[in-house]
């Protein structure tokens, strides 16, 4: 399956996986703060699974790497 197979995610849908809310996911796209990759669709925001599990398995990684550092 590809990117292009895959069906994306509204901005809800994706606040509802990574347990956020729909502020926090624009307040971090409109800042750049993480790259969730957001996909413009018309006038709607849509994301991608795969990237959100991407960015979730990184924030993990980060996370163990400095608790093992410290």
């Amino acid at each position: 399956m590809t990117l292009l197979d895959e069906p994306l995610l509204t901005r809800q849908e994706a606040a509802l996986f990574l347990d956020k809310t729909c502020g926090t996911l624009a307040v971090w796209d409109c800042l750049n703060r993480y790259d969730l990759s957001p996909i413009r669709v018309g006038s709607c925001i849509r994301y991608s699974r795969t990237y959100l599990i991407n960015f979730l398995n990184q924030q993990m990684e980060e996370k163990y790497v400095l608790r093992t550092a410290a």
